[in-house]
């Protein structure tokens, strides 16, 4: 498989134009570079995947209680730039972590991503957003960031290396590993 190195414009085509073997509709990728080759086709498409996060909150602002009597709400008031941009990387269907900052430092549940990324009313600057989760399920057992911190197989996570982000990803394998840890399926 080619993957591409860059893509080096996007080019208006008219409708019905052959490149190649195939026919290019307006303002599709005509040309891009693949390891030093020069190509005229579409890029590969990249597999859709599940996304999986953690999100952080005060219990006494908004608890996993709270959380699962309203079913789905808004998380909304985040201001901080990288923990903005990674709710506008989720999209519905992706799931997150449910953490209890502050003296608890626990993962109470999951959520999943309702509704994707929109602007946040309560953001005069109109530079924030929000995105809409529901309650999926309580872990039996909370898991503390002492014990995250004790595995080594969780190291690398920004719960531990940036612990003031209040959104950050998390890959599949730390998914797995902390599902477990919280024996949650």
């Amino acid at each position: 498989m080619i993957y591409p190195q860059r893509i080096s414009r996007l080019v208006p085509a008219k409708a019905g134009k052959r490149v190649g073997a195939q026919v290019v509709s307006p303002m599709s990728v005509v040309d891009y570079v693949t390891m030093g080759e020069s190509r005229s086709a579409t890029p590969p498409k990249l597999e859709s995947r599940r996304g999986y996060w953690l999100i952080k909150t005060e219990p006494h602002v908004w608890s996993w209680e709270d959380q699962v009597k309203q079913e789905i709400t808004s998380w909304e008031g985040v201001r901080n730039y990288q923990a903005s941009n990674n709710l506008k990387a989720m999209v519905v269907g992706d799931l997150a972590f449910f953490y209890h900052s502050g003296d608890e430092r626990q993962i109470m549940g999951i959520v999943e991503v309702v509704k994707p990324y929109y602007p946040d009313p309560s953001d005069p600057s109109g530079r924030f957003g929000m995105v809409d989760v529901k309650a999926v399920s309580t872990l039996s057992c909370p898991v503390t960031l002492e014990e995250v911190k004790k595995d080594s197989r969780l190291q690398h996570l920004a719960l531990v290396r940036q612990s003031r982000l209040s959104v950050m990803p998390i890959d599949e394998g730390a998914w797995k590993v902390l599902l477990q840890m919280g024996k949650s399926a």
